[in-house]
């Protein structure tokens, strides 16, 4: 991905600087935009051409997505390596459950997922939600995994089978909480 300048944004800002966005300067404005602190529907004098056009240049090549009932942000980001500007959603960590595992298995395993914590480089992180895998190929023990897991563990799901009909049940037990849905098969 190609960095953006700020000098082509601003070519398609009005040039006023007439500070009713909330930056003194269009350039400025400009700098804010390309690096996501700035809302593009904050100017006023642009034109609904002008607007798409810059839509297209500042918005992120994938659209955030949000997880789970705090809205864990997964994606919109503008850049591709750390040193070209920041990223804006730390990686979500998620670790994986199996369907496989009996009830109170599945219990003990979210007590514990609960209460780990990694520090790196002085910073403290929690995991951010379950990837449960429908190991079992059973509809209705993945349909009750999923309900035990989300409703014992409160955090963001990723429900990880191949066959639609297996995920189906599912995804009805605990869409209310935006799981994220993978690797159905395209057949």
């Amino acid at each position: 991905m190609s960095k953006l300048s700020p000098i082509t944004v601003y070519n398609l800002l009005p040039k006023k600087n007439c500070g009713e966005c909330g930056v003194p300067t269009c350039m400025a404005f400009a700098v804010e935009l390309i690096e996501g602190r700035a809302d593009l529907k904050k100017c006023p004098h642009l034109t609904d051409e002008r607007e798409r056009k810059l839509e297209g240049l500042i918005s992120p090549p994938i659209k955030t997505v949000f997880i789970g009932r705090r809205g864990l942000a997964v994606g919109g980001e503008r850049i591709l390596h750390r040193h070209e500007l920041k990223f804006f959603n730390p990686t979500a960590m998620f670790v994986k459950v199996s369907d496989l595992l009996d009830d109170k298995a599945i219990k003990e395993r979210i007590s514990e997922i609960k209460n780990i914590e990694l520090e790196r480089a002085g910073e403290k992180f929690r995991l951010d939600g379950i990837a449960l895998s429908a190991d079992s190929g059973d509809p209705m023990r993945f349909e009750e995994a999923a309900g035990m897991i989300n409703k014992l563990a409160g955090l963001p799901l990723i429900l990880c089978a191949d066959e639609p009909n297996v995920i189906r049940r599912a995804v009805e037990v605990v869409a209310k909480d935006k799981p994220i849905v993978y690797s159905a098969k395209p057949d």
